[in-house]
């Protein structure tokens, strides 16, 4: 079971990793691009809230003190301007502080286009966002994931850009439920992804590991989101 959850978690950090990456490239340029501005990340106009964009903007500078990225130091020695571009502040933030600073965008038009850009809307998308968050850092801190009782329950699509899983038969705080979240997202990021031929050869070298206490169903392969 040990040698399981620890192959199982290095699998589906290796696939948040790419859903992250996708992320964040989407969310700088899509901004930057509606709003014809590089630096909108630091720019108060763009934001619902202003006690959260304080908190991100506290994020930011923390960030931005510590790092020892080449990139940021090199624009603190060549430009005057009081902070980087989008994708160079997008690197250097946690995860957490950048799904925020989509969910504090004003504009619900470009919320939308970004969460559609994955296959989803605005609200399920940001629901996703935190539970894969959450997952990731059961991976980084290398604590049990295969059969988990998840506390966080997503939002389930009424409208999907593409094939999606029977919820009926679904446990959505189990993991299953959480990898079928992963092979959706993925269809946008890598259309040609092994995610679902990786997971059945783990499975296959592990037999005595029981994947219905992970909210596994009957011939599970065989639901839209795996075909």
């Amino acid at each position: 079971m040990y040698r399981f959850d620890r192959r199982f978690r290095v699998l589906i950090f290796n696939e948040i990793e790419k859903i992250e990456v996708a992320f964040r490239s989407c969310i700088t340029n899509m901004a930057s691009e509606a709003f014809n501005d590089i630096f909108w990340m630091t720019d108060p106009q763009y934001f619902a809230d202003t006690e959260k964009f304080n908190s991100s903007m506290a994020a930011i500078n923390s960030e931005l003190d510590k790092t020892k990225e080449d990139f940021i130091k090199h624009f603190k020695t060549s430009y005057s301007d009081p902070y980087p571009p989008s994708w160079m502040i997008a690197e250097i933030l946690p995860f957490g502080n950048l799904r925020y600073i989509y969910d504090n965008l004003k504009s619900s038009s470009l919320k939308k286009q970004i969460a559609q850009y994955f296959g989803l809307q605005p609200k399920v998308f940001f629901s996703w966002l935190i539970v894969l968050g959450g997952l990731r850092n059961i991976c980084c801190h290398h604590s049990r994931a295969w059969n988990r009782i998840l506390p966080v329950i997503t939002q389930n699509p009424q409208k999907t850009s593409f094939g999606w899983i029977d919820i009926t038969q679904t446990d959505n705080r189990r993991m299953y439920y959480r990898l079928c979240m992963i092979k959706y997202l993925l269809f946008t990021i890598s259309p040609n992804n092994t995610f679902k031929y990786k997971l059945k050869d783990l499975i296959a070298a592990y037999p005595t590991i029981d994947i219905k206490a992970m909210g596994f169903p009957e011939n599970w392969d065989n639901e839209p989101v795996w075909r």
